[in-house]
């Protein structure tokens, strides 16, 4: 029976690590919605559900390897370090992702963006299991650098993935009803595709900067969206809710 102190560490350290693997609610969100409305959340927990094997074979392999960093390719004569590697294609994967999703959105014709949207569910299933796994290797050699039990590093993935199945259902439920937090998550999700292809080359950007204008643009969609709930017209169709808001 785990003790006071093992429960607490696996408190902490499933907080932080969820917190690390924020962006990765994003991706699934914006991957997923690519399968048809009734079985977004099938794909996303049958996403989650490989992705959690792949994790924690990830972690069974570098409790030996003990740091990613250590693992490289030899290619044309250049070492080529696997966690950079990694980092740099599913950068480009979610630039290349976004930057479609923001086209069929802004330009395309609504009736061949729907029809281009549709994709096979195997094929969203397996973008989704990637996509979290490879964002997820930061997170992962957190867990193993500061765990010293397996059995609390595989419990502290399992919750991670639990909770961003959950998170993930949010943000896709949010943009749904208010479409115009569509583009605001699809833009962030640009941003973090451009701070992972830095990372990848070499030149990293801070996270801090990232996080922060993504914070602005939130608050001021809120705001906007605060003030089209209290236009005229919102308060003509919903005279009861004006009253209680004076």
């Amino acid at each position: 029976m785990p003790n006071l102190e093992q429960v607490v560490d696996l408190i902490a350290l499933a907080t932080l690590t969820h917190l690390m693997d924020a962006d990765n609610s994003l991706a699934i969100a914006v991957v997923g919605r690519s399968a048809p409305p009734g079985s977004r959340g099938r794909a996303r927990a049958l996403g989650l559900a490989i992705s959690l094997v792949f994790r924690l074979a990830l972690l069974l392999l570098l409790v030996y390897v003990l740091r990613v960093g250590t693992m490289s390719l030899r290619l044309a004569g250049h070492t080529i370090a696997l966690r950079d590697t990694l980092l740099l294609l599913a950068g480009l994967f979610l630039l290349v992702k976004s930057v479609r999703e923001i086209f069929n959105g802004a330009w395309a014709d609504s009736g061949k963006a729907a029809a281009t949207a549709a994709r096979p569910f195997a094929s969203i299933v397996l973008q989704i299991a990637l996509v979290d796994l490879t964002l997820s290797v930061d997170s992962i050699v957190t867990v193993v650098g500061m765990a010293s039990n397996v059995g609390l590093m595989i419990a502290v993935i399992a919750i991670d993935v639990v909770l961003l199945f959950f998170s993930a259902s949010v943000i896709s439920l949010l943009t749904e009803k208010h479409p115009s937090l569509d583009t605001l998550i699809v833009c962030a999700l640009l941003l973090v595709g451009v701070e992972l292809v830095s990372v990848g080359v070499g030149l990293p950007i801070d996270k801090r900067y990232i996080y922060a204008m993504m914070a602005f643009a939130f608050f001021v969609e809120l705001v906007n969206l605060r003030k089209e709930r209290i236009a005229p017209g919102y308060r003509a169709a919903h005279p009861c809710e004006s009253k209680l808001q004076r």
